[in-house]
């Protein structure tokens, strides 16, 4: 979200920007010059890169050296990442392909690790892996995202995964939404939550969010031959058990191509990115829920393409921002905003 925001501000049009600074260079990188960045106070981390992370101060004025996260000289290939800062400490989690075995094709294991810095220090943590439950050669996470929150003086770590599970007794791949949960900061995990059955639908990308020791976990799963569906699952104790009988559809939210969420206490809002195939159409929808996900407020059209939504803490306001592609006029973006 944070990255969305950033980009939107410095796509904007000279007359809408004031007295906006110009931009921060960032110096080139080997791999993906496309990351992921989160801020937090007085402080800015971006990942980037094959895994480099580089740090600023809150205004993102200038950026200190890039740090590799992995292990000098490797060659393995990262296929997701996240970043977030909490209690001072900037969490990396990502996937790559180190347990990959080639006689197991087409199962590519994609495992999941996590790494702590400690800014005030310059302190690196240790590589953690996290803990599946499986082989990692027989797991690939294909979609991830990372929440982290302050409870109670510790530090909870929940890493959401789309992940892939090959069965050593059939040989048959399956998909699950997984949420793995740390109540140390990384150090040691709860066991994996499962929050879909393992099985044979298609799933898509996943976003976690955490507030206290509640944690929401929202995905696309295929629910028809061309209708993908936005779901959403709920934990009251911190990613040891699901609240909601079952996952729960988001009203309003088919054939989803891609979404963004934010909470705050029983406030919780979606927006997504949806393709009506009537009218060969794409359009942005924000949804409202302020029971935490047992209802749903109607929904807004916002526009379509990039989206994202905030929620201000403490209070009902909601805005999504959402690119409108110009098909029926010149391109540019919108805003919805709802202070109830």
């Amino acid at each position: 979200m944070e990255a969305l925001l950033l980009a939107l501000a410095l796509a904007s049009p000279a007359p809408y920007l004031g007295d906006a600074r110009d931009l921060v260079p960032l110096a080139p990188l080997a791999g993906a010059a496309v990351g992921d960045l989160d801020t937090e106070g007085d402080l800015t981390a971006i990942l980037r890169g094959s895994l480099e992370l580089q740090l600023s101060d809150g205004r993102g004025v200038a950026f200190g050296p890039a740090v590799d996260l992995l292990a000098p000289g490797s060659t393995d290939f990262v296929n997701f990442r996240d970043v977030e800062i909490a209690g001072g400490q900037v969490f990396a989690v990502w996937s790559d392909d180190r347990n990959y075995e080639v006689a197991l094709w087409p199962m590519v294991a994609r495992t999941l690790f996590l790494r702590v810095m400690n800014p005030a220090t310059g302190t690196l943590g240790p590589e953690i892996e996290v803990p599946s439950g499986y082989l990692p050669k027989n797991v690939s996470s294909n979609s991830l995202d990372l929440a982290v929150a302050e409870v109670a003086g510790a530090v909870h770590v929940h890493i959401a995964s789309h992940q892939r599970v090959l069965s050593t007794t059939t040989g048959a791949i399956d998909k699950q939404v997984v949420l793995y949960s740390s109540h140390d900061g990384g150090a040691t995990w709860l066991a994996p939550l499962a929050v879909t059955a393992l099985g044979a639908t298609e799933l898509g990308s996943v976003q976690v969010r955490a507030q206290g020791n509640t944690v929401h976990v929202g995905w696309t799963a295929q629910a028809g031959a061309f209708d993908k569906q936005l779901f959403h699952q709920s934990s009251l104790d911190g990613g040891a058990t699901t609240h909601l009988a079952a996952p729960q559809p988001v009203p309003g939210a088919g054939q989803v191509q891609e979404f963004a969420m934010d909470v705050d206490g029983q406030l919780l809002a979606f927006a997504a990115s949806n393709f009506d195939g009537e009218f060969a159409y794409e359009y942005t929808g924000l949804v409202t829920s302020l029971d935490g996900g047992a209802t749903y407020q109607t929904g807004w059209s916002v526009g379509d393409g990039d989206i994202g939504v905030r929620i201000t803490p403490g209070t009902l306001d909601v805005t999504a921002v959402a690119r409108d592609s110009g098909i029926f006029g010149s391109p540019g973006l919108f805003t919805v905003h709802s202070a109830d």
